[in-house]
């Protein structure tokens, strides 16, 4: 998903959307952490390694794509609104991708998030992607890893680690409403199994 953010909008900015220290809190929040405590709540069970690989085109392709899609949706508002901020004499040399940049970070971690809730369903409204589990487990680490966001951004010593700036917070009611209603997106996609049906994948 990192690869394909940084080309389509390599070939528009011919800039780095994410950097360094950004990608580092993605990957740590969004993957390492989950992928530390996940394991030690999996339950051993024989599986066939066909329907394994079906499961994971079902469950990833459709994340993938969609959550491209609309961080550089977002990613692309915030440039549009700095440049618009320019003063009428300013050089596009000049815009600074601070804010754009920490909203795309903001809206690939709630999306992040999202993704753990809908590994193991803890309703019935959140499965599609997976059967229902109404395991919290997985919910309640996702909130404890939006509580972790909320403190770096809070304590001005790790947002300045990480390069990221306080929006304001009309910007991240915005941004988490977008995470929703991408994730209810999602959930249609792959309850219709849109793609499923355009890679000939049978979950049968």
């Amino acid at each position: 998903m990192f690869t394909l953010l940084i080309f389509c909008s390599g070939m528009v900015t011919q800039s780095f959307p994410l950097n360094n220290k950004h990608s580092s809190l993605l990957a740590l929040l969004g993957v390492g952490i989950p992928t530390m405590l996940i394991p030690l709540w999996a339950k051993p069970e024989r599986v066939n390694r066909g329907s394994v690989v079906r499961s994971q085109l079902h469950f990833v392709l459709s994340a993938t794509l969609t959550l491209t899609l609309v961080s550089l949706l977002v990613y692309f508002m915030y440039i549009v609104k700095a440049v618009l901020d320019l003063p009428p004499d300013g050089d596009l040399v000049q815009l600074n991708l601070a804010t754009p940049r920490s909203a795309l970070v903001t809206i690939l971690f709630l999306c992040q998030m999202l993704l753990i809730c809908f590994l193991k369903p803890p309703v019935r409204s959140f499965a599609g992607g997976e059967p229902y589990s109404g395991d919290w487990r997985y919910t309640m680490m996702a909130l404890g890893l939006v509580g972790i966001y909320i403190v770096i951004l809070a304590v001005p010593e790790l947002r300045d680690f990480f390069e990221l700036v306080l929006l304001t917070k009309f910007d991240y009611l915005f941004l988490f409403c977008v995470a929703l209603e991408w994730g209810f997106t999602l959930r249609w996609f792959w309850r219709t199994r849109t793609f499923d049906r355009f890679l000939g994948v049978n979950l049968s």
